[in-house]
């Protein structure tokens, strides 16, 4: 008696389990409804938006750490320039020797017998050019740099450097000079006197 009322049990849960698959496989409306039309241009809608909050958020990263480059290598440009003055008897262009570099900040980053010289020792060309790539202008429009003595052959007691950044939410550039002022400024024109971070 008990082995029958137990398969009698196993027979009617298997089935409602048949019961209920065949009635899931039948055609009935509740079960073979697919998505309208606007169900899926909602769903399109929303994942455009998404997408779109996304990308912004994603391009914003990318411009902060491309200035975040610009500012670092600007920065170390400090600590080679020392090294190249203590190399040149305390001059940040080679005493006895022409300068090509006029006074005032312009787009020549590599005025020969100068810190900016790509062939001298110590020199912050290198630095100064990254950061001008970072920024994605040619080497005669990004950067700006100055030697405070110019076109004379007595040697330089100072230099800056500056280079536009891509985000100008307080600056449009970052600036270092040989006094050790390394700060984000407003946008400085070719032309502008003075071997200092304005």
């Amino acid at each position: 008696m008990k082995k029958s009322k137990v398969s009698n049990l196993k027979y009617i849960r298997g089935s409602r389990f048949i019961k209920m698959y065949s009635a899931c496989l039948k055609r009935n409306p509740e079960y073979s409804r697919g998505f309208t039309l606007i169900e899926l241009l909602v769903v399109i809608a929303i994942i455009g938006i998404l997408a779109s909050v996304v990308l912004a958020s994603l391009n914003s990263a990318r411009t902060k750490g491309n200035d975040a480059s610009i500012k670092s290598n600007l920065a170390n440009t400090r600590s080679q320039a020392a090294m190249y003055y203590e190399t040149n008897n305390g001059n940040y262009s080679v005493p006895g020797q022409a300068v090509s570099l006029p006074k005032g900040l312009n787009t020549n980053c590599s005025a020969v017998n100068t810190v900016f010289d790509p062939a001298a020792k110590n020199s912050i060309n290198p630095m100064i050019k990254e950061a001008q790539e970072t920024y994605g202008g040619s080497s005669s429009t990004a950067a700006l740099c100055s030697i405070g003595a110019a076109t004379t052959t007595a040697g330089s007691q100072t230099w800056v450097a500056y280079v536009p950044l891509k985000d100008t939410t307080n600056g449009t550039g970052f600036c270092v000079d040989s006094t050790g002022v390394s700060k984000q400024t407003s946008l400085v024109s070719p032309g502008v006197l003075g071997g200092l971070c304005p």
